[in-house]
C-alpha cells in the first residue's frame, strides 16, 4: 500500500499543553549540557500534540520527548514534527517514525503507533538561547536509528 501525500490530522494525545513558541519550546526540560554532535542511546518517555506559533502563524505538530541512558535526572529533550503523514520532503513524521521502527499511518489504520519506549541516536547541537542569548541549550536536529 502507498502512503498517501496528504492524510487527514492524526488524533490527538490525551494530554495537549498548548502554545508552545520556537527557540527552546517549553517541553524540553533537559538542564544538562550535552555536546554538540551523536547523543547514543535515547529513549521516547512521551509524546503530545501541541499548538506552536512559527512567524505569528499557529502550527499543529507533535512533540515527542527523549531521556539519555544514563541522564535520566537531566530531563528530556523534544523532537517536533508535523501531524500530517506526507511524502513532501520537508516532512519529518515519516521520516521519524520509520527512523525509530514504527508503524507509519495509513488512510485503514490512521492511529499513530505507541512510540514510548523506542530506541534512537540524536544528532544535536547546541543552540543560543532566544531569552539569553549568552547561554545555549541542546537542540535536537534530527533523530537516527539506534545504533
Amino acid at each position: 500500500m502507498s502512503i498517501p501525500t496528504e492524510a487527514a490530522p492524526l488524533p490527538q494525545p490525551p494530554a495537549d499543553e498548548g502554545t508552545v513558541t520556537f527557540g527552546g519550546g517549553v517541553h524540553q526540560t533537559f538542564r544538562g549540557t550535552v555536546a554538540d554532535g551523536v547523543a547514543k542511546g535515547a529513549t521516547i518517555k512521551g509524546w503530545k500534540r501541541v499548538t506552536s506559533t512559527f512567524d505569528g502563524q499557529p502550527k499543529e505538530q507533535f512533540c515527542f520527548l527523549f531521556n539519555l541512558a544514563g541522564r535520566e535526572v537531566d530531563g528530556e529533550l523534544a523532537f517536533y514534527t508535523g501531524v500530517k503523514v506526507s511524502t513532501h520532503p520537508k516532512s519529518k513524521l515519516v521520516p521519524f517514525l520509520k527512523t525509530i521502527g514504527a508503524r507509519v499511518p495509513t488512510p485503514d489504520n490512521p492511529k499513530l503507533p505507541d512510540v514510548v519506549g523506542a530506541k534512537a541516536d540524536l544528532f544535536i547541537k547546541n543552540e543560543p538561547s532566544t531569552s539569553d542569548p549568552t547561554r545555549t541549550y541542546p537542540k535536537v536536529k534530527e533523530v537516527l536509528a539506534a545504533s
